[in-house]
């Protein structure tokens, strides 16, 4: 009996489409080079290196500030408590400014970040480590959708280019944001205000 050993030419292999487990662990398109850079920079925690598309928590959102922070600042020895967690992250946050609860005494860690709660905390952030964005009124068409208590950081992080729309004329305040989407703003914040 004989048996044939048939190789593929070069290179086919390597022309296969990524597997849909693997592909959902790589940063979309437009995201790719700026979540590498991020990474680079040592400004995405390990456990938020994959699944990029997926909604960001308010949690996973505290701990990218908290590493951006302290590479600025230094360390945050503070906290603040809530009666739903006892993430470091969170209370660290907290104890700077840059979130606040949902109610008395709840943070809702696990809840889905929007793309307002998110501009909310980056614009805190900003001032927390004393570089505040001026005062700005968002351009989006959508704007009568954002909340009294977002319009403002909106309007900051569109004017400086830290946040962008979901199209040309749309913010989608209430919309989800990403981890992908988080690691971009929190790259973009590092590059405006080092």
């Amino acid at each position: 009996m004989v048996f044939i050993l048939v190789i593929p030419p070069t290179g086919l292999l390597a022309e296969q489409p990524p597997s849909p487990a693997a592909a959902a662990e790589r940063p979309s398109d437009w995201a790719a080079s700026q979540v590498d850079a991020a990474i680079k920079l040592n400004l995405v925690p390990p456990f938020m290196q994959s699944r990029y598309t997926q909604p960001a928590t308010r949690a996973e959102f505290c701990a990218l500030a908290v590493v951006l922070y302290e590479r600025l600042k230094g360390e945050i020895t503070g906290r603040a408590t809530f009666t739903d967690t006892k993430d470091v992250n969170v209370e660290k946050m907290a104890a700077v400014g840059v979130v606040y609860g949902t109610s008395p005494g709840k943070f809702l860690p696990n809840a889905r970040l929007t793309r307002e709660q998110a501009a909310t905390m980056l614009a805190r952030f900003a001032n927390a480590i004393g570089k505040p964005f001026p005062a700005k009124t968002p351009a989006f068409g959508d704007r009568g959708a954002i909340s009294d208590w977002a319009e403002e950081a909106v309007g900051q992080m569109q004017a400086a280019g830290i946040m962008n729309g979901v199209s040309v004329d749309r913010f989608s305040p209430k919309g989800p944001y990403t981890r992908e989407q988080s690691i971009v703003t929190i790259l973009r914040m590092f590059e405006a205000i080092r």
